[in-house]
């Protein structure tokens, strides 16, 4: 393997093992965070902790990890022109494609029970910009984590339909605490991300139709919810 595609890589059991212990710091310290900080758990200060969290536990942790490890930025995170072209191609079909299931699966009564997360009736600009800013972090440290530091560790080592299958189960069940539905759509979710990744040598794509993706169901969701309401100031 060309040594520059070793920088970011770290054997294959130790990005699986790292990858539950990560997820699991994750999911309990947000499981404990209501007996510490007070205030509505479905609201904006709970929900702003929870992202921050996700981007510092599931992102910076194992970035600082592998730039101490390799003392570079990993491979899948750095882009040239060619890279900047190949993105903004994937993303454009993608996009439109996230953003086109959205607006339909946004509006089924499962998904409102949770979507969209910040359960405020009245919504203010403030409200959808803290929204979209906590998605935004949280989603840069899940995609690194799963389809940057977790799938290409696992590439190096495994075929890529193993690679896959491991980053797409490990990932459906850290959303199983959101039901059935929840999982299995997050289980389809990882294998596309997987295969746009290893078809583009890059993690941005999935970062950013991730997030097109998670921005298009929160506006659906908060539409499709007659008890909502929104107003700019």
């Amino acid at each position: 393997m060309n040594e520059e595609l070793t920088i970011g890589i770290t054997p294959s059991y130790i990005a699986i093992f790292a990858t539950v212990i990560l997820c699991a710091c994750f999911h309990f310290f947000n499981q404990f965070k209501g007996k510490i900080i007070r205030g509505n758990p479905d609201g904006k200060l709970h929900f702003v902790i929870q992202k921050l969290s996700g981007l510092i536990i599931l992102g910076a942790i194992p970035y600082y990890y592998l730039v101490q490890k390799d003392g570079a930025i990993p491979f899948y995170l750095v882009l040239d022109n060619e890279g900047f072209e190949v993105v903004n191609r994937y993303v454009l079909i993608a996009g439109f494609v996230s953003i086109g299931i959205s607006s339909v699966y946004s509006a089924k009564e499962d998904n409102l029970k949770t979507y969209p997360q910040i359960k405020d009736k009245s919504w203010t600009l403030a409200t959808a910009v803290i929204s979209s800013l906590g998605w935004i972090a949280h989603l840069i440290g899940a995609e690194f984590l799963f389809r940057g530091f977790l799938l290409m560790s696992c590439l190096a080592e495994l075929d890529p339909i193993g690679a896959i299958m491991i980053n797409s189960i490990l990932y459906g069940l850290t959303q199983a605490s959101k039901g059935r539905n929840e999982a299995i759509g997050a289980f389809v979710v990882g294998l596309i991300l997987c295969m746009i990744t290893i078809k583009t040598g890059t993690v941005w794509v999935a970062i950013v139709v991730h997030i097109i993706m998670a921005l298009a169901n929160e506006y659906f969701s908060f539409k499709a919810n007659p008890e909502t309401k929104f107003s700019f100031r």
